[in-house]
């Protein structure tokens, strides 16, 4: 597998600089058009039309429902479309996700219960029980960072941070569980990325020092690349992920994961102080490297080359 120079790169409008941006996809039903965040707002781009707000703002933090326009989110750190018309969005400090109507230019809330910039509340769901079902209106939510809408299944998936949780929440029944009951911090440390392959059978989730596979129908799971322990203690610090065979790659935390080539190749983004971005090949089971921001030798850090680059593969 091989890959050309970079052929076009896009200057952020002014108003962005100093503001993160965590993820940028596709809009699937805006052809040329694409999505992304920026502090507390949801934006779209497209050569044409440029930048445009849909829901927020960038340099002011709330919890408002409403209009797009007078909506305020805490900070947005994923969303996903879930038909022609909604988008749902993780509000990480308000603990919540939030829905927006790109139609009717209305947000309100989808999951969970929000708390503005807040712990959740004393009432927050215990999901130790196995096989726990409730309420996906009630706090069943700490500081969520992911999303992933499954539209054979009808329901989403999205990332507890604090309680390092994935939980399923269907939407014909509204009521939330865990995913896998038995999956625990053991075995899924600190999980950065989701994506599920062209069926959604297998939900690939990338997790410190590796990348484990589920299958979402017998919700067995196997470990792909890396491990799920640190395995070594002096580099981690350096080296975000290794090129090479699966059996011998290294991997600290890869924070996103995108298909390059549906089913057969996914480039994962390291977005840690050395920046990364590698295609690990699930046919031939390699890890290659596309950017490789920074490198450690004996005498620090060294610049190998200089990359730029969002969460979700684009750079």
């Amino acid at each position: 597998m091989e890959f050309g120079p970079l052929v076009e790169s896009v200057a952020p409008p002014a108003n962005l600089t100093g503001y993160s941006v965590e993820k940028i996809a596709r809009d699937i039903y805006n052809p040329g058009h694409f999505l992304f965040n920026a502090g507390g707002a949801l934006l779209s781009y497209s050569p044409n039309d440029g930048v445009a707000v849909l829901a927020g703002n960038v340099a002011e933090n709330g919890l408002k429902d409403g209009s797009a326009a007078d909506a305020r989110f805490s900070l947005l750190v994923d969303f996903t479309q879930y038909n022609e018309t909604m988008i749902a969005i993780v509000d990480i400090k308000n603990h919540c996700i939030r829905k927006l109507d790109t139609k009717l230019k209305l947000v309100s809330h989808l999951i969970g219960s929000c708390h503005f910039f807040s712990n959740p509340s004393s009432e927050y769901v215990d999901f130790e029980e196995p096989g726990k079902n409730v309420s996906a209106d009630t706090d069943i939510l700490n500081h969520p960072t992911r999303i992933l809408y499954v539209s054979s299944r009808n329901y989403f998936l999205t990332y507890d941070l604090l309680n390092n949780l994935i939980i399923k929440v269907d939407m014909y029944t509204n009521t939330a569980a865990l995913l896998i009951p038995h999956l625990h911090s053991e075995s899924l440390p600190k999980l950065a990325g989701l994506i599920v392959d062209r069926v959604e059978r297998h939900l690939y989730a990338s997790h410190d020092y590796g990348i484990t596979k589920i299958d979402l129908e017998t919700l067995d799971s196997e470990l792909i690349v890396g491990t799920i322990a640190k395995p070594d203690e002096n580099m981690e610090m350096f080296i975000p992920i290794s090129a090479g065979p699966f059996a011998d790659a290294y991997i600290t935390t890869l924070t996103s994961l995108q298909w390059l080539i549906q089913d057969a190749a996914i480039v994962a983004v390291s977005g840690q102080d050395n920046e990364a971005i590698a295609v690990l090949d699930l046919v031939n089971e390699e890890v290659m490297f596309l950017c490789n921001g920074k490198l450690h030798n004996l005498h620090g850090y060294s610049k190998c080359a200089t990359c730029y680059l969002t969460r979700e593969g684009f750079f």
